[in-house]
């Protein structure tokens, strides 16, 4: 008879388990209550109560969270690297209670808009380092307790110039195979930038083995303002850049690839160069990229038309030309209902194919001119994914009125999504980390 309860009282609780169900069962797009429980979201703000806005994320293998950007001191803004546990709270065993703030000697504007970790756990972070005269590209190497690592250029920073009175911006970063170190960028006078890739060998040093002794650089023939604002590395070496070059006033998406010694790809689009212009002849930019298993390449954006801004995403095939596969010949455009101001900043893919991009939505008479922090869910063919939050869309709106915003998201191993960004409210900006239900 003991038994018999025994087996029953077991199958109640079985039963029971079955019945709350898996959490990964839940509909995706929605907060996971377990990150900075119950919120979802957490949001990080500084001593001067000012500009706290975090631009890239890189997960750990033992599930830490890894959040680079910027915040404000009360007179410059330093770089910020924060690093949370997978429940969503500041690690304590990182930095400063989970808090690493660098600010160079200039007391200029120094920002963080990439972060990638190495296999052994060190993290790079890129972006760039302002003195009030000019801005030098600017690399750091932490160790994995928020330390600067001081094997890694002198003391674990390295600064790029191209000279008085340039403009140098690393804008992401990516760790190579055998430890080399590849950032994408843009460089020369503020009137007349060019695109640029730079790679380091692993101590810090330009690899003069790369293009002209590390640096290729990247202009369009009709000069003005280009822009390196992504970057994938390949598994046979080739490097992609993404951003948007201008000719004759326009800006178009640009995507380039270089071989592995530096050169633009001969065999990919028309001489290592894809152009693409938008259906209205607007501006276009491409800010995020990533490859897809089979080697396509998948670049996240906007498009401009008439109306205002359209999120863009476009698949390139592996030797350059638009996918006809995906959307519309290649191509898929976002537009909110009443918006005039829709862009990503973001883009992942799923285990399953599927394909993620974040970024922001707003602008329109509904909203006030106010955004939402912006997360979509494509099917592999570019169709909207109806089972992620509401139609495809998962709209992040801040407890208090504000400005919300989606500048990059990553997997974890389980695919839950986690989503970094800011919120302005009230004069001031933070840091904002939230994680989706896959």
């Amino acid at each position: 008879m003991v038994k018999r309860l025994i087996l029953l009282a077991l199958a109640g609780i079985l039963l029971f388990m079955c019945s709350c169900g898996n959490p990964l069962d839940q509909p995706g797009g929605l907060l996971d209550n377990s990150f900075n429980a119950p919120d979802g979201f957490t949001l990080y703000n500084g001593s001067a109560n000012g500009g706290d806005r975090a631009y890239a994320i890189s997960l750990s293998k033992g599930g830490r969270v890894l959040v680079a950007g910027t915040t404000y001191n009360g007179r410059d803004e330093d770089v910020l690297l924060l690093c949370y546990t997978s429940e969503g709270r500041l690690d304590d065993l990182f930095g400063q209670a989970g808090v690493v703030i660098y600010g160079t000697p200039a007391n200029g504007q120094d920002r963080a808009y990439g972060v990638a970790l190495q296999s052994d756990g060190k993290i790079m972070v890129v972006g760039t380092a302002s003195n009030g005269r000019d801005q030098d590209l600017l690399l750091l190497r932490f160790n994995p307790d928020g330390t600067l690592d001081p094997s890694f250029g002198k003391a674990g920073v390295v600064a790029y110039s191209g000279g008085e009175e340039t403009q140098e911006i690393g804008h992401a970063v990516a760790v190579q195979a055998d430890g080399k170190i590849v950032v994408a960028g843009e460089g020369g006078p503020a009137a007349n930038l060019d695109a640029l890739i730079l790679r380091y060998t692993s101590d810090g040093v330009l690899d003069t083995s790369f293009a002209s002794n590390g640096l290729a650089y990247y202009g369009s023939a009709e000069g003005g303002t280009d822009q390196g604002l992504a970057l994938a590395v390949q598994a046979d070496g080739k490097i992609l850049l993404a951003g948007s070059t201008t000719r004759v006033g326009q800006a178009d998406l640009l995507l380039l690839r270089f071989t592995p010694q530096g050169a633009l790809d001969p065999f990919f689009a028309t001489g290592g160069v894809a152009l693409y212009d938008g259906p209205s002849q607007g501006a276009d930019c491409g800010n995020a990229m990533t490859l897809q298993q089979d080697g396509n390449i998948l670049v996240a954006g906007f498009t401009t038309g008439p109306r205002g801004q359209d999120i863009l995403l476009l698949r390139y095939s592996g030797s350059g030309k638009l996918d006809s596969s995906f959307g519309q010949a290649g191509v898929v455009l976002f537009s909110s209902p009443e918006d005039v101001y829709d862009v990503a900043q973001g883009i992942a893919v799923q285990a399953d194919g599927k394909i993620l991009a974040a970024g922001a939505k707003g602008g329109g008479p509904q909203m006030d001119g106010l955004k939402d922090a912006l997360v979509l869910r494509f099917s592999t063919d570019g169709k909207a994914d109806l089972s992620f939050g509401r139609q495809g869309t998962m709209a992040f709106t801040g407890p208090e009125q504000g400005d919300d915003w989606a500048y990059a998201l990553s997997l974890q191993s389980d695919g839950r999504i986690v989503v970094v960004g800011s919120r302005f409210r009230e004069g001031s900006d933070d840091a904002l980390v939230m994680r989706l239900m896959p």
